[in-house]
C-alpha cells in the first residue's frame, strides 16, 4: 500500500485483529521534500487491546535526513473485530511541510492463513500452523537437508492464558551433519520471551525446533518465507515485486548474481544463500536501496556451518542500473536469493496493495 505520512501520526496500513495476530512489513519511504530513500522491516504484534512495533534492518540513502518512525494501536473493539492500525510520524520537524511516500510489501500470520498452504512462488510462504505447544521440544518444520541449503522463518507466538504475544524471526542453515540457526527481531508484550528455537539434524531432514517458556497453551503460527533447494532455477512465477534468483557462480571476486533499474526500484530486501560443495553452507539477509545516483548496502544476520562468514554483499550503479553483487570468502561458491522489490512513490497520491 502507499500512502503519505503528514503532519502527525498518520495510518499507513490495517488490518483486523480476528484476522492476523501479527504481521511483517518491508517498508520503503520516500521523503520527497529531501529527495532521500529509507528501507527498513517493521514487525507488528498485538493482545486484541494494545500492539506492538519494532523496526530493524534499516538502510538509508542520506543519514541526515529524518524519515518517518512507526507506531501501532488497536482500535476500541477488544474483540476479532478491532482494527490494528500501523501508523507512521513525520520527523522533519515543524518547519517543513511533510511529504512522504511510503510503500510496503507485507506479510501477514493469522488463524485465516491455511495449514500448509503453499506460496505461489515456489517454496515461498508455506505456512507450517502448531496450534497448540508447551515445554516439550516439538517440531515446527523439517526439510530435507540433501536437497535444501537453509531457511528463513517469520513466526507469531501468543499465550494463550495470559495474552502475551510475541514476533521473532530466524534463519537456519546446515552442514549435513549439524544445523545452524540464528534468531533476531523478537519483541513480545510482556517481560520474557515466549519461545525458545532451535535447529538440528534428524536423519535426512534438518528441522526447525521450538519449545514454549510458559508451560502449556501457548499457540505458535510458522511462515517459511522461503527455503531454497541445492539446484535453484531463475523463477519463471516472478512477479514485480517478488523474485527467485536462481544458482550464480561466484568467486572470491565480488560478482552479479541480480540487477534492477534505478528507475523502477528503490529498494530491494534479499534473503541469500551460498554453497561450496556439500558441506559448506551460509545464509543471510541484505538490503540494497538507491537514490538514483548511489547504491546503499546493509548485510545482516548472517548464518554459516564455517567459522567465518562465506559472502559479502555490495552493489554498483551504472547508466541507472544498479548491480548487486556477492563475494566468497570459499572461492568458487553458488549463489541463491529471493528478492521483494519496492518502489518509493514519486508522489503522495498513488495507492496500490502489496500484501501476502
Amino acid at each position: 500500500s502507499v500512502k503519505t505520512a503528514g503532519t502527525g501520526a498518520q495510518t499507513v496500513a490495517q488490518f483486523s485483529s480476528g484476522q492476523f495476530d501479527g504481521a511483517l512489513y518491508y517498508v520503503v519511504s520516500n521523503d520527497t521534500v529531501h529527495g532521500s530513500i529509507q528501507s527498513s522491516k517493521v514487525s507488528v504484534m498485538h493482545d486484541m487491546t494494545n500492539a506492538f512495533v519494532t523496526d530493524s534492518s534499516v538502510t538509508r540513502t542520506d543519514d541526515s535526513d529524518a524519515h518517518p518512525t512507526y507506531d501501532a494501536d488497536v482500535s476500541a473493539s477488544d474483540d476479532s473485530s478491532a482494527v490494528v492500525r500501523l501508523k507512521a510520524s513525520d520527523q522533519d520537524g515543524s518547519t517543513v511541510n511533510p511529504a512522504n511516500g511510503i510503500s510496503y510489501y507485507r506479510v501477514g500470520l493469522g488463524d485465516d492463513d491455511s495449514t500448509g498452504y503453499v506460496g505461489e512462488l515456489g517454496l515461498m510462504h508455506d505456512i507450517m500452523h502448531v496450534d497448540i505447544i508447551d515445554s516439550t521440544v516439538v517440531t515446527l518444520d523439517q526439510i530435507s537437508h540433501g536437497a535444501h541449503v537453509g531457511a528463513k522463518y517469520f513466526i507469531n507466538v501468543k499465550n494463550q492464558n495470559t495474552g502475551e504475544t510475541s514476533n521473532i524471526e530466524a534463519l537456519v542453515t546446515h552442514d549435513g551433519t549439524n544445523a545452524y540457526i540464528t534468531t533476531y527481531n523478537e519483541h513480545f508484550s510482556g517481560n520474557n520471551s515466549l519461545i525458545n528455537l532451535t535447529a538440528d539434524i534428524n536423519g535426512t531432514a534438518f528441522r526447525l525446533r521450538g519449545s514454549a517458556t510458559a508451560g502449556g497453551s501457548t499457540k505458535v503460527i510458522v511462515n517459511r518465507i522461503i527455503a531454497f533447494g541445492d539446484s535453484e532455477s531463475e523463477e519463471a512465477n516472478s512477479d514485480s515485486t517478488r523474485k527467485i534468483i536462481g544458482n550464480t557462480i561466484v568467486s572470491s571476486s565480488a560478482t552479479e548474481f541480480d540487477s534492477f533499474p534505478a528507475d523502477v526500484t528503490d529498494a530491494v530486501h534479499y534473503v541469500i544463500t551460498g554453497q561450496k560443495g556439500s558441506a559448506e553452507n551460509f545464509i543471510c539477509e541484505a538490503s540494497v536501496i538507491t537514490d538514483g545516483t548511489e547504491v546503499f548496502v546493509s548485510q545482516g544476520p548472517n548464518v554459516s556451518s564455517k567459522s567465518t562468514d562465506m559472502l559479502e554483499i555490495s552493489a554498483t550503479i551504472s547508466s541507472g542500473t544498479v548491480s548487486v553483487k556477492a563475494s566468497s570468502t570459499s572461492g568458487s561458491s553458488t549463489v541463491q536469493a529471493f528478492a521483494i522489490k519496492l518502489k518509493a512513490p514519486d508522489s503522495v497520491q498513488t495507492l496500490s496493495l502489496i500484501h501476502i
